[in-house]
């Protein structure tokens, strides 16, 4: 259709011209002329770097997603590379991308009814323009976008190209690398029967069976992505897999993972799963809140946290539920006060920096035994006893059926989570304070229970309590 109207952008302005210089090339090539000349040409009067027009009105316009691009207006919206790959380390730069295409661009397009909307990125955190896009498709009424995901590695949890509403059929598809797959001057070739992308627009999902089998071995070998992983360190596999978190996480591992379940109907006992083993314990102990409280209501921020534990007489801690929700400031302390009586819980410890510390002095005005939480070192650095626990098989997550939600809600942060400044780490911080406050009573009221655990607080620091 060559009379459409197209406007490209990327986070850099010379990115976006260089590719409208290339398309501009490759039209006046002969092969391209010998083809296609007889249904337009060039304009000769709009005929720049930035914008070329031909005679049939089609426009290639190019914006950089700083600039402005007030006044213009098309049919087609290209976005190619958004963010730069140091923005994942600015919670400014992630939100800005996010506002310029949710309050700019919509109105950049002729006719809403019509118009396509493509990005083309590789992903730098779970907070870029694409991770924006995918939390808005879950809310109501939030506008839909086909998802092509080129992994370069295959995943069997993740082995996709298209989303699934691409499956008509909504039933599993198990992926076979089969001859009717192939484009047909593939079929009868076999030194060059390989998949490319070009070769994927029929199939719902990701033909590829073998483990981290890769996706164009032929481009990109082995050896290759193996120098880049090392290159690229952390960015490695958002940039290559389009997962913008370490594969198997980065402090915390998938393999540390462990989980409980209760033995009883009187809920008395529980099943701690270790593996191929199963141990019984008594659900006696110490139960205790910790909480987490957002520093605002806002869309950006992170939400207010509040984790139930069981310090069991057996030395293992047990993670009793989780609510996590953007909560309007007075009802806070009803959530609290809700999750204290639900677990029965003795003492409920609350982060107490900036205007948290109102909470606090609010619960404890209400009667609620309150120890005050003061964030006095970094995020990743009060983590680190977490991890290590948990690598102990001494923490230990819900595996009931109704605690499904809030298990993996919290299995997905600590899996994300790096210590940046740009984490969304409230989940974490309740865990981080639960082993904190553990490792000083065990230091403090029982010395003797000490050993068995994995990790020892940190010696000559502030207790972190009060």
């Amino acid at each position: 259709m060559p009379g459409q109207r197209y406007i490209f952008s990327s986070y850099s302005g010379d990115n976006a011209k260089r590719d409208t210089i290339a398309s501009r090339r490759l039209i006046m090539t002969p092969w391209y002329q010998q083809r296609w000349g007889d249904t337009f040409q060039l304009s000769r009067d709009v005929n720049r770097n930035t914008r070329y027009e031909n005679t049939k009105g089609g426009i290639r316009m190019v914006y950089a997603i700083s600039g402005g691009v007030t006044g213009e207006g098309a049919q087609r919206i290209v976005v190619d590379d958004p963010h730069e790959l140091d923005d994942d380390m600015s919670p400014t730069k992630l939100l800005g991308v996010a506002d310029w295409w949710d309050v700019v661009m919509p109105t950049r397009v002729n006719d809403p009814a019509t118009a396509s909307r493509t990005i083309i990125q590789q992903r730098i955190h779970d907070k870029d323009l694409t991770g924006h896009l995918q939390e808005a498709m879950k809310e109501e009424g939030g506008r839909h976008y086909e998802e092509l995901i080129l992994p370069t590695e295959y995943d069997p949890k993740h082995h996709h190209f298209f989303s699934t509403v691409s499956n008509k059929t909504n039933e599993p598809w198990v992926p076979q690398v089969e001859k009717r797959h192939l484009p047909e001057h593939k079929q009868d070739r076999p030194e060059i029967a390989y998949l490319d992308p070009t070769d994927l627009v029929d199939l719902p999902e990701d033909p590829r069976v073998e483990h981290m089998e890769l996706l164009h071995p032929q481009r990109m070998p082995r050896s290759e992505v193996e120098a880049l992983k090392i290159t690229l360190k952390r960015k490695a596999n958002g940039q290559l897999n389009q997962r913008p978190v370490p594969s198997e996480g980065d402090l915390f591992k998938e393999r540390y993972f462990r989980y409980w379940t209760y033995a009883d109907k009187e809920r008395t006992l529980a099943v701690l799963h270790q593996g191929e083993e199963e141990k019984l314990i008594k659900l006696e102990g110490f139960r205790f809140t910790t909480v987490d409280l957002a520093t605002s209501l806002s869309e950006t921020a992170d939400e207010t946290a509040i984790s139930s534990w069981i310090w069991t007489e057996s030395n293992h801690l047990l993670w009793l539920g989780l609510e996590h929700n953007r909560i309007e400031g007075p009802d806070i302390m009803a959530s609290i006060i809700n999750n204290r009586v639900k677990f029965g819980s003795k003492v409920v410890g609350i982060e107490s920096g900036g205007f948290q510390l109102s909470m606090v002095q609010t619960a404890r005005r209400r009667g609620l035994p309150v120890i005050k939480l003061r964030p006095d070192r970094d995020k990743r650095t009060r983590a680190i006893p977490s991890a290590v626990m948990m690598d102990g098989e001494q923490i230990y997550m819900s595996g009931n059926r109704e605690d499904r939600e809030w298990t993996a809600a919290a299995e997905a942060q600590l899996l994300k989570f790096t210590g940046s400044p740009n984490d969304t780490d409230d989940i974490v911080d309740t865990l981080s304070y639960a082993v904190w406050l553990v490792l000083k009573w065990l230091e403090n009221e029982h010395p003797q229970r000490q050993r068995s655990w994995g990790a020892r607080p940190p010696q000559r620091q502030r207790s972190g309590m009060s």
